[in-house]
């Protein structure tokens, strides 16, 4: 269940500090005047974060100046990197992490590559002892360290906020989940008495979805999150940012856990 992977990342987020150079940075960052042009950007490509409150919205902004400061974006396909496309990217990112108790930046973060539209990519495939590698089209894809993103479906993404997909959100949800060096479903909680909780009805629900997959029947969670305990977390983290009121309502077991984590009720940006 990924339980035990869990309390150990516990235990390392505790072991590990950070210097005191970057924290003073970083409480500088918080702290600096937001451009105009960067409001501009939010409200038109990001427009449902203009529901937050007044604290809210300036912690965001300082989390996002941190973002932009510690995490590298590269251009693949000749995309022209602007700070429309930075500034969209990184304020959903740090949505997840504004209220998070356990979870303030994306320490392990370094790269975040994106692409004008999908991108090809190399996946390996293991049954039994043998490995090989299949290429597919993907919109996201995410190793600790780094990202790779389509920005025409960050865009889509962000304009249909309803619609239960966001490649930012899962993505980025990958982040949080290998933040231990494993990625498991367990992203790193505030309690070890947690983790019992997470571990008992994440992987139950996990379960359920395979079955469900099975058998082709319609659910709310979108069924890629059978593939493994990882993706289900990240389909898990973009239904509760973009279907809140639905999980509450059908799985609100679901809906606490990713409350009690993320710390921020999406409801409310509805």
């Amino acid at each position: 269940m990924g339980v035990l992977f869990g309390i150990t990342a516990l235990a390392l987020s505790l072991a590990i500090g950070i210097p005191l150079k970057k924290k003073l940075k970083r409480q500088s960052l918080m702290k600096k005047d937001v451009p105009n042009d960067w409001r501009t950007i939010l409200s038109e490509e990001v427009p449902y974060l203009d529901k937050l409150s007044d604290p809210d919205r300036e912690k965001l902004w300082g989390l996002i100046h941190i973002f932009l400061d510690e995490v590298e974006f590269i251009s693949c396909q000749d995309l022209e990197l602007t700070d429309r496309i930075r500034v969209a990217i990184a304020a959903q990112a740090c949505l997840l992490t504004l209220k998070n108790p356990t979870q303030k930046h994306f320490d392990s973060l370094n790269t975040i590559y994106v692409y004008p539209d999908a991108f090809k990519s190399n996946i390996d495939q293991q049954q039994g002892s043998i490995v090989s590698s299949e290429e597919s089209i993907r919109l996201g894809q995410s190793i600790r360290g780094s990202i790779v993103l389509s920005w025409n479906s960050c865009k889509q993404g962000a304009s249909n906020y309803q619609d239960g997909q966001n490649v930012i959100f899962h993505e980025f949800a990958h982040q949080l989940d290998q933040e231990h060096n494993s990625a498991d479903g367990v992203p790193t909680l505030q309690e070890r008495s947690a983790y019992l909780d997470w571990g008992k009805i994440m992987y139950a629900k996990f379960l359920w979805l395979r079955e469900k997959k099975k058998k082709h029947q319609h659910t709310l969670i979108d069924p890629y999150g059978a593939l493994n305990e990882a993706e289900f977390f990240a389909v898990c983290t973009e239904c509760f940012f973009e279907k809140p009121k639905q999980l509450k309502s059908k799985h609100p077991e679901i809906y606490r856990v990713m409350l009690e984590y993320y710390g921020l009720n999406p409801i409310e940006l509805i």
